[in-house]
């Protein structure tokens, strides 16, 4: 597990605190072989229409290996060179709770060379330790349990979703082993800390890892002195960072979208030179939803901030999604930046220091005020039409467009919001949500007295004479339009492509809507989308989408954009610019437990920052692409999700990923020149 942190972090343990709060449970290996179940499972499932929810998985998974009993153990055979068995904690006969063991132990052994590897599987990550065994030795494999909390997302802190065995035979040929015993050793005193004075993951080290407050403080003037000797990766730039040896077009005052004579796309500065944007989302430091939950928890950080110093967040607080009421919860990047710099003033004049040294030229969604105020580097706005409060009924997070609550609710949130960006030169436009699952909208799922429900009994009835030719087209046995009025969305399910028509009809309300609202309030800037998910909605929708935005965005977190896909978003919005308003690439690090997705070492991540970049750029309906996100988040999970992701550019204490700051540069200094010669000067 690596190099415990210095003592001097670890809490006083009394002799008296180590006699064991739990005896030793062994688990019922045998019992595997019982007649299998499915039970709710603590792993999350990714939903096709964007969001997540608890999986449902079966007790036990096997891949690859067959089973048999071996006294009190199991025997595993191979039938390839590789295999894995998965089972849930019940299924094994262990506790679901193990808040009060410290160890998990698997002895093992084997007549082949083996690979092995057992793993705790988590919500948010995995926890796990291997071994190469050697023909005829029994091994046993040891897993320290204390970072159990750090991928335990919303669930409980010690109530992992199961267990995982990787064999891999050496030799050349299919081979078998056995596991002797696993068991639950009990926790002796206090558990050990989980997150260090500085936020980090307590349990481990890597290169680079911060051990002190002092330290941030040489960094940071080390760091200073380095940025006002770096030079800028873009040359001939206009104020607002716009290309000088690009095409012209007409100065506006306001950015604005454009193509050029050969039919690409670009943004427009104020002053009339082409822009192509990147830069992170989320340069902020005030959000509630960067925090981590500390009230309850207190014994598994070395340091938190007094109640009245920066960082720590308790009492009523202000969310993107309206008033929430915390208890008491922790922004350790935002004491970070206070203890390194000393005022947030500081750390802005840093930030976009470094912006003109990486070479980024725009703040993408979620900064904060004090980043979008200035008028140096170009941003973004973000404003939300879901969540409003007054604003009728909703299904899921799709409201009722035909409800008036709705449209004021909205009219009064982009008056208020939009006040700040009005007249500002330095603004790119307004993002309006994010990630809404257009693949299943569910619109009827509205209650019986939805406005939407009208909208939706004109929609038919414009279509069909009679009930009866409604029942025949739609798959329905409605007695009266009335009963049609009021069918649910599963009623009308096989009827796909009519419903998606209803689907489009809606998205055209919804999306008139907030482009006449919002230009209203602000008619000079740019309605930048609803940030899309990369797997696209029906063809309707994306129609729909493109009669009304200016740039058509969408996130997109693959490794690379792939130009083909997105010719079809770009075909199918009218020939609309787009934006890529997230992408990134986790990294794999010991400063976090591996995700339970694919994440990637450095070098390979800064290769694939560079590629996606030119890949993207390249294409002449691009506009930008933003990284998500500025800093890493709480290695604990933010409060709102648990989401835990080691994906800034920065990390937990404003140090930032040099081989990010390099990709960075490599891309800024080339990106203008990948976009106005396109595919054509590929090598």
């Amino acid at each position: 597990m690596g190099q415990r942190p210095p003592m001097s972090l670890l809490p006083v343990v009394h002799p008296a605190a180590l006699v064991p709060r739990a005896r030793a449970v062994q688990a019922d290996l045998v019992g595997v072989l019982r007649p299998l179940r499915t039970v709710p499972s603590a792993k999350l499932e990714t939903l096709p229409a964007g969001g997540e929810r608890m999986a449902a998985a079966p007790e036990l998974v096997l891949t690859h290996v067959t089973l048999r009993p071996a006294g009190t153990g199991l025997m595993v055979s191979l039938e390839q060179a590789s295999g894995r068995i998965e089972a849930s904690p019940q299924m094994l006969g262990l506790p679901l709770n193990w808040s009060d063991f410290g160890r998990l132990e698997m002895t093992v052994m084997s007549p082949h060379q083996m690979a092995l590897e057992v793993v705790v599987m988590l919500p948010r990550g995995r926890l796990g330790t291997q071994t190469v065994l050697h023909p005829a030795e029994t091994a046993i494999l040891s897993l320290d349990l204390t970072d159990l909390p750090l991928a335990a997302g919303k669930r409980p802190l010690y109530e992992p979703a199961g267990l995982r065995v990787n064999a891999t035979t050496l030799s050349g040929a299919d081979g078998a082993f056995t596991i002797v015993r696993l068991s639950l050793l009990p926790r002796t005193g206090t558990r050990n800390l989980v997150v260090d004075t500085l936020g980090q993951r307590a349990s481990t080290t890597w290169p680079g890892k911060a051990g002190s407050v002092d330290e941030l403080r040489l960094r940071a003037a080390a760091e200073g002195t380095a940025l006002a000797r770096a030079s800028r990766p873009q040359a001939h730039l206009d104020p607002h960072g716009g290309w000088l040896h690009g095409p012209h077009f007409a100065a506006t005052g306001f950015f604005r979208v454009e193509r050029d004579e050969g039919g690409r796309w670009w943004l427009v500065t104020p002053g009339g030179r082409p822009f192509w944007s990147i830069g992170t989302t989320g340069v902020r430091l005030g959000s509630i939803n960067d925090t981590a939950v500390a009230r309850g928890r207190e014994e598994l950080y070395a340091a938190l901030p007094r109640k009245d110093e920066e960082g720590w967040f308790s009492g009523r607080q202000t969310s993107p999604t309206g008033d929430i009421e915390i208890e008491g919860n922790v922004h350790l990047y935002r004491w970070n930046v206070f203890r390194k710099y000393g005022s947030a003033e500081a750390w802005r004049a840093r930030v976009l220091a470094r912006w003109a040294a990486w070479g980024l030229n725009t703040f993408g969604a979620w900064s904060d005020e004090l980043i979008l105020g200035q008028d140096r580097v170009p941003g973004t706005r973000f404003l939300r039409t879901r969540g409003l409060p007054n604003a009728g009924p909703a299904a899921g997070v799709f409201s009722d467009v035909w409800d008036p609550r709705w449209s004021d609710a909205v009219d009064a949130e982009f008056a208020r919001e939009t006040a700040a960006g009005r007249g500002q030169s330095s603004l790119l436009g307004y993002f309006v949500d994010n990630e809404a699952p257009w693949r299943e909208m569910r619109l009827l799922d509205q209650g019986p007295d939805a406005c939407l429900r009208s909208a939706w009994l004109e929609f038919v009835r414009t279509r069909h004479d009679t009930v009866t030719a409604f029942n025949l087209a739609w798959g329905a046995r409605c007695a009266t339009w009335e009963e049609v009025r009021q069918l649910r969305t599963d009623a009308v399910a096989s009827a796909g492509a009519r419903l998606a028509e209803f689907e489009a009809h809606y998205a055209d309300r919804y999306f008139s809507t907030v482009r006449q609202l919002l230009k209203k309030h602000d008619p000079d800037h740019l309605y930048l989308g609803c940030r899309f998910l990369r797997v696209p909605p029906a063809d309707g929708i994306i129609a729909a989408a493109g009669r009304h935005v200016d740039v058509l965005s969408v996130n997109c977190y693959s490794r690379t954009p792939e130009p083909q896909a997105f010719s079809e978003w770009h075909r199918l919005s009218g020939g609309r610019p787009i934006l890529i308003g997230e992408f990134h690439f986790p990294l794999a690090s010991e400063r976090q437990l591996p995700p339970t997705w694919e994440a990637f070492p450095e070098r390979e991540r800064e290769a694939m920052f560079t590629t996606f970049v030119e890949v993207w750029a390249r294409q002449p309906w691009s506009v930008g692409c933003h990284w998500y996100q500025h800093a890493d988040q709480p290695v604990l999970g933010r409060h709102t999700d648990g989401e835990n992701q080691t994906v800034g550019f920065v990390d937990l204490t404003d140090t930032p990923y040099e081989h990010l700051v390099r990709a960075a540069r490599v891309s800024a200094e080339n990106l203008y020149v990948w976009h106005a010669r396109g595919e054509d000067a590929r090598p």
